[in-house]
């Protein structure tokens, strides 16, 4: 994708949408992302408490538990979901039962991302708005 000099989409197909309109389309797919990411999350949850409600009356008497893996915080996976936050989310969903630290890590940087491109957004626009109000 090329834009020309006046930030309109030079060729394929999008051509003469202006990078405005590229950005508002761009915001409104992200809401729609994070509304779908908060109701599989408060579907699970209410999936869980009822799973924690239900009692074990049918458990074995000679029953282990499931050796526990390992889990640590881990920097990298912070990182990696830092540049790439849908697969921090994917990971987070994944894991954050299995191994709760990991997903900890892909989570908040997911998030990061997330609230550091929106300053980002939202800064690179205050000039347009700061000299739309003063032409009012």
């Amino acid at each position: 994708m090329s834009l020309d000099i006046f930030g309109t989409v030079a060729a394929g197909p999008l051509r003469g949408v202006g990078l405005p309109e590229l950005l508002i389309i761009f915001f409104v797919l992200m809401i729609i992302a994070l509304g779908v990411v908060l109701i599989v999350v408060i579907s699970r949850r209410q999936r869980g408490a009822a799973e924690r409600q239900a009692p074990m009356s049918n458990a074995p008497t000679g029953f282990q538990a499931a050796p526990v893996q390992a889990d640590a915080s881990s920097f990298g996976y912070a990182v990696l979901s830092f540049f790439i936050p849908v697969a921090g989310l994917i990971l987070f969903l994944v894991w954050k039962d299995q191994y709760p630290l990991k997903a900890k890590s892909c989570g908040i940087g997911a998030l990061v991302s997330v609230i550091v491109s929106v300053a980002v957004s939202l800064i690179s626009f205050l000039p347009i708005f700061v000299s739309a109000m003063m032409m009012l």
